[in-house]
């Protein structure tokens, strides 16, 4: 899973982890350790996160498994 580029979409897009973790229901420490890849991600979670991003869920989740960057 490609976190590294989560993380630059969400720092590009000006959305703090703080704003996911309240919209995932979920302490920012929670969210942290899932973008740094310490705990798993949920699917349950891709379609709050892309709409958080202001994404489509199917656009995230090829950032997120195949490794393509959003633009």
């Amino acid at each position: 899973m490609n976190l590294k580029a989560l993380a630059a979409i969400r720092k590009n897009k000006k959305v703090t982890q703080v704003q996911i973790a309240e919209a995932l229901g979920v302490n920012k420490s929670t969210y942290n350790r899932i973008e740094n890849g310490e705990i798993e991600m949920k699917a349950v979670y891709l379609p709050v996160i892309a709409k958080e991003l202001g994404l489509p869920v199917d656009e995230l989740s090829k950032v997120l498994f195949l490794a393509h960057e959003v633009a």
